[in-house]
């Protein structure tokens, strides 16, 4: 007869419990003042944090102490399925313009008109600040430069990426993107 086996290992157990103190680092690295507005790198910090004391357990708790490389591969899979499902959220909250226009409606004590909407968004920035927002990350990243008052795709690097998109897109028959 077929039987199952449901026994979670140490490793597993302390994956499982180092995923679940991702949300409270990024609480805390959320307030560390050389980090404030600066969501990436709390992003950072959190999973390094997590990793630091799933590694800790494997490393000083015995029952977390693996027996083979396969537990150890196994929790550190769990422990980046747990990070992408943080991430996921973590990019909706902090990345989220709709979800950042429903706040701002939130906010407000009363009917917004678009105009009132697009001059309240970001706490005053405006909808301008999206564009800012995107275009500076794509200069620090190197995918494009400013050439006078144009902005340019850089030579290798953005122009390899762009091509890298445009063809994920036809391939996934995307009518639309961004």
């Amino acid at each position: 007869m077929l039987s199952f086996d449901f026994t979670v290992s140490g490793p597993l157990a302390a994956a499982f419990v180092a995923s679940v103190m991702l949300p409270f680092c990024l609480f805390v690295s959320a307030r560390m003042p050389r980090v404030a507005g600066r969501n990436a790198l709390q992003f950072l910090i959190s999973v390094i944090v997590v990793f630091l004391a799933w590694a800790g357990a494997l490393l000083f708790i015995p029952a977390a102490q693996p027996s083979d490389a396969a537990e150890i591969i196994i929790g550190a899979m769990a422990i980046g399925t747990a990070v992408l499902f943080f991430l996921e959220i973590w990019a909706l909250l902090s990345r989220g313009y709709t979800l950042g226009l429903l706040i701002t409606m939130h906010r407000s004590d009363r009917p917004l008109s678009a105009p009132e909407l697009a001059r309240s968004y970001r706490g005053g920035e405006g909808l301008d600040w999206i564009m800012r927002h995107r275009l500076a990350g794509l200069e620090s990243a190197g995918l494009v430069c400013r050439s006078g008052d144009a902005i340019v795709l850089t030579p290798w690097r953005g122009r390899t990426v762009a091509w890298i998109c445009r063809r994920a897109v036809l391939l996934l028959a995307l009518e639309a993107t961004g």
